[in-house]
This record gives C-alpha cells, structure tokens and sequence, in this order.
C-alpha cells in the first residue's frame, strides 16, 4: 500500500503545500498513471482563464521543464504536433477570431477526472464506489451549468488558492447517487456523477 494524490501533485507548482489531499492506494495501480498526469496538467494550465491564477507562470515553466527532458521526446513531439490555430467563439456564440490550440487525449484527461472522483468518494466515504453505482464524467456547458446551479451544492475543499475547488451534493435515498463539481484554476470545470447502473434501453 501507499499514498495517492488526488488531484495529481503535478498540477500544483512548487514549492507545494502540504494540504494537498492523499488517499491509499496500492503501488501496482499507481504506476502507470505518470503520462495521464502530464496530459492532465497541460489541460489544466492551458485552458483560457487559466493565466490570471497567480500560480500560472511556474505552472508554465514546470510544464516546459517537463517537455524539455530528453527521455520526453515522444511527449515534446506530441505536444508540438497537437498545437494548431482554431475559430475561437465566446458561450453566446460571437466570434472571437483565431486563437491557437491545443490538441488533447481526453482518454487521458477523463481517466484522472475520474481517478480523482473515486478518491473523494473513497476519503468521504472509506469505501469505493459500490459496483452496482456508475461514474460519469461531464465538462459542463452553459445549459448544465444553469441547472446545476438550482442545486444545494456544499463546498468542501479549497487548495492553493483555488487551483482545485470542489462541491458536493449527495441524494438521500439510500443509494451513493452524488455529483461532485470541481473546479480548476477557476478556468476549467468538471462534474462526476456517480448514479445506479440503469438498464441498457433498447
């Protein structure tokens, strides 16, 4: 057994507090996440908005650091090869001219975002989700985020300065049915559901 950081400590920069939050896990499983990491933190920090965090020039610079190490020579030529100039439109739909872009593995991306559900799951609940219960990652638009604002969402974290801030909202009914909101850098929103495996409709 070890430790776990949920979010991964990579996208905190140094030097990092000690409030990060930290569940068990077992060294086998860990392993393997180290590039889902990188992808993830590279989501996070380029998002628009992401740049008016205070913390966002040392972000930067780790990723680059990162970029520049010569065992990353597959990750460089990823990243390079994804950048890519795209029509940028505001929520109501007003052309904003062309801005440049990243390319990203939402694989990658939604395999944290859940990894780190199931972590708050486990810290609140000291128990995994039940195997009859499924999570499902959304990245909120303007239609779900106003009916998730109807909702009594509790705020039950703030880490350095709001790089990661989440919200949870459980339904008493017996079941482990919650929606837990995060926030990243106040740039980047992410919402895991975690609800009853329903019968596959026809």
């Amino acid at each position: 057994m070890t430790e776990d950081h949920i979010p991964p400590q990579c996208i905190f920069p140094k030097p990092r507090t000690t409030s990060l939050i930290k569940v068990d896990c077992c060294e086998s499983c860990r392993k393997g996440w180290s590039k889902d990491d990188e992808e993830f933190r590279r989501f996070v920090w380029s998002a628009e908005g992401a740049e008016k965090h205070p913390s966002c020039d040392k972000a930067v610079d780790s990723i680059f650091s990162s970029i520049r190490r010569l065992e990353s020579k597959h990750y460089k030529n990823r990243v390079v090869n994804s950048l890519e100039d795209v029509e940028a439109y505001s929520e109501g739909g007003i052309f904003l001219g062309i801005k440049p872009a990243t390319k990203l593995e939402w694989h990658r991306i939604e395999g944290v975002l859940k990894r780190i559900v199931k972590g708050l799951f486990f810290l609140r609940n000291s128990h995994l989700i039940p195997n009859d219960h499924e999570l499902i990652i959304k990245i909120p638009d303007l239609e779900l985020g106003n009916e998730l604002s109807r909702l009594p969402f509790e705020e039950i974290d703030n880490i350095c300065d709001g790089i990661f801030r989440y919200w949870l909202y459980e339904q008493n009914d017996g079941s482990s049915t919650s929606l837990w909101l995060m926030s990243f850098c106040q740039a980047v929103w992410a919402l895991g559901y975690i609800r009853p495996v329903r019968s596959p409709i026809p």
